[in-house]
């Protein structure tokens, strides 16, 4: 949130999310914030008579280089949650490029020239543009006529780890998983399907949020990552917009 009169920028985030789900949610009308308020969703906890429950720790803060406070969010997030350090890699992935124009010929031309141009790269990824809707991650469109194992195994063959991009807790209006399973789609109190994203890239546009909590997705979503990992061998899987998982009835 940038403030143009004053020039800062406010932050406002939990630093923790250990017992309870934090939800920012803001109201804007007339290009102004009539409500900002961070709930924590208590998550069935019980709270006794004459008891008393902490919430989240909450970071709010004023700065004049936005970059800046998201930076230090993220450092004192991850101190609080003691998050595990990521080793680092350098891989080569197809979104910065092409985005989800992205198709086998170009990814088979990169990937056969990638040694040559730069010998550090360790991985190979496959990003948004290959699947035909969002939430049908083996039904490829027609620019990858190729099957995920197929890809797995040229880029194994090249000498590099294989990464693909998934966005697991979302599923297209068009796609063949909301057509088949509209009762995985996370549901609002009056009974409709939550939208999780809005995306003029994506087959359909409108994702709605996957209900993380319904066991027969659940199951399907282990089978999934499973087959990826193990059958079709992939090193790496790049998982995007996963607030969808955790998003308020």
């Amino acid at each position: 949130i940038v403030e143009p009169e004053l020039d800062l920028a406010f932050l406002l985030g939990a630093i923790t999310s250990r017992d309870q789900t934090p939800v920012i949610e803001a109201e804007v009308k007339y290009e102004r914030f009539r409500r900002l308020e961070l709930v924590c969703d208590l998550e069935g906890i019980e709270l006794g008579p004459e008891k008393e429950l902490c919430s989240e720790w909450v970071l709010a803060m004023l700065s004049e280089t936005p970059r800046t406070a998201q930076k230090k969010y993220y450092e004192l997030w991850a101190k609080a949650m003691n998050a595990r350090a990521p080793k680092p890699v350098t891989g080569w992935c197809t979104w910065y490029y092409y985005f989800n124009k992205i198709t086998l010929a170009q990814f088979e031309d990169n990937l056969k020239n990638a040694k040559e141009l730069n010998p550090k790269i360790e991985l190979f990824q496959l990003d948004d543009g290959y699947e035909r809707a969002v939430g049908d991650w083996l039904d490829w469109n027609d620019k990858f006529p190729i099957s995920p194992k197929e890809l797995a195994e040229e880029i194994h063959a090249r000498g590099f780890k294989a990464g693909i991009w998934l966005a697991p807790f979302l599923a297209s209006i068009s796609s063949e998983l909301y057509k088949n399973h509209p009762e995985w789609t996370l549901k609002n109190q009056d009974g409709w399907s939550v939208i999780g994203m809005l995306n003029p890239m994506w087959e359909g546009k409108i994702a709605f949020a996957l209900d993380a909590t319904h066991p027969e997705f659940q199951q399907w979503l282990k089978e999934l990552i499973e087959h990826l990992v193990k059958d079709c061998k992939f090193d790496f899987l790049k998982l995007d917009f996963l607030y969808a998982g955790a998003l308020p009835r």
